[in-house]
């Protein structure tokens, strides 16, 4: 019996195009009302599709605000975009609020333990911190419970 390779088993591929990323970006613009700008999310390296390219050529669409999932993902994007606005749209442990702060990150607070936690390390290390308060809409996952902020 002839051993199987990953191409039999999966006979698929990616084809990363720009060009088409850029159209999307200039119709998404198109449609959105005037002032509103787009929010692009490259967490997990854009989809496993490249996130600095994607970055780049997002950027060069006149795209300035990007969300990762995770602390690590924003200082990759910052490197690529130090002028971007930038959501950490996972939680941070408490201890990486001054450095987030001092990058010019926005991070997600999920809780009212989590938003305290966050602003008395950030306040620590002499910075103020931009929040993005996550609500939870239902799926139990993360974020403030709105019965309870009642």
């Amino acid at each position: 019996m002839n051993a199987l390779s990953d191409s039999d088993l999966a006979p698929s591929w990616r084809e990363i195009r720009l060009d088409l990323l850029r159209e999307n970006l200039r119709r998404i613009r198109a449609a959105l009302s005037p002032g509103a700008e787009p929010l692009i999310v490259v967490k997990a390296d854009a989809y496993g599709h490249g996130a600095r390219a994607a970055v780049r050529c997002a950027r060069a669409a006149g795209v300035r605000r990007f969300s990762v999932a995770h602390y690590k993902e924003a200082l990759e994007i910052r490197d690529e975009a130090p002028a971007a606005e930038i959501l950490v749209a996972g939680a941070i442990p408490p201890a990486f609020a001054a450095e987030a702060a001092a990058r010019g990150l926005t991070v997600a607070v999920v809780d009212l333990e989590h938003a305290r936690a966050v602003s008395a390390a950030a306040a620590r290390g002499g910075r103020r911190l931009a929040v993005h308060i996550k609500v939870d809409t239902g799926m139990g996952r993360l974020g403030f419970d709105p019965e309870a902020c009642a």
